[in-house]
């Protein structure tokens, strides 16, 4: 493997100019990203074989158990059984009539409610930017310092509204989604992507409709399942409409 940057070598540990340490833990991380990034990409299929709520579950392994084995084997059997699934035709959401993609960060303290109030109208989530970050694009094993760079600092995030834009259109295309959720998080005001003008420019670029939902992240005086009910049921028969007039 090549040996890492000389810049780095005055703040490196002794156990870094290791080779066979650097290649584990390097190696594993990647595996495990590789499989997850794959998992997310099953739920391009019709009926989705799993949702944005499913994905906030198994994404755990990437965030706390990044660096080790048992995350490649955990990911290796969910994406055994969602491939089951994929060939079963069974879908995360009954009778699947919409595909939703969530931009923002998820509203944690409401997951069941949420996941039950879409599901009761045919609405699979399926896809996220906040799922697809996990899957740091660009980690490379056999370039770990400058690859761990280019996945970290590359993230949604810290890009450019024009990229932001272009990697989103690709993304609802790639998906099937006929609308959008943007969620306007009180507390984390960087993350929600929308009060900068993404849900707008989206809609615009690819004619998806956006479903703006202005929540927090964890604080539930912020939520409101009832008008939330009313809103998406609102939006839904606006859908259908839409729809109809084709």
């Amino acid at each position: 493997m090549p040996v890492p940057n000389p810049r780095l070598w005055d703040m490196e540990s002794p156990a870094l100019n290791q080779t066979e340490r650097i290649d584990f833990v390097w190696l594993v991380p990647a595996q495990a990203a590789s499989l997850w990034s794959e998992i997310l990409d099953l739920a391009r299929s019709v009926p989705a074989p799993i949702s944005f709520f499913d994905t906030l579950i198994h994404v755990a392994p990437m965030i706390l158990m990044r660096g080790t084995t048992d995350a490649v084997d955990y990911y290796r059997l969910l994406k055994s059984e969602i491939e089951d699934r994929v060939a079963q035709g069974i879908g995360a959401v009954p009778g699947e009539a919409h595909r939703f993609y969530w931009d923002g960060p998820p509203i944690w303290c409401a997951l069941r409610p949420l996941s039950r109030l879409f599901a009761a109208h045919g609405a699979a989530i399926v896809a996220s930017t906040f799922s697809s970050v996990f899957a740091l694009p660009g980690l490379d094993p056999n370039d770990p310092i400058e690859s761990m760079a280019t996945a970290y600092t590359g993230v949604f995030g810290n890009r450019s509204e024009d990229y932001k834009t272009a990697w989103l259109a690709r993304r609802f295309e790639q998906f099937g989604v006929d609308a959008a959720v943007f969620h306007d998080c009180r507390t984390t005001p960087d993350a929600s992507h929308v009060r900068y003008g993404l849900a707008v420019r989206m809609e615009r670029l690819t004619g998806i409709p956006a479903f703006v939902i202005e929540a927090d992240s964890h604080d539930l005086r912020l939520f409101s399942a009832e008008r939330l009910q009313a809103l998406l049921a609102d939006f839904v028969e606006r859908q259908l409409e839409r729809v109809a007039a084709r």
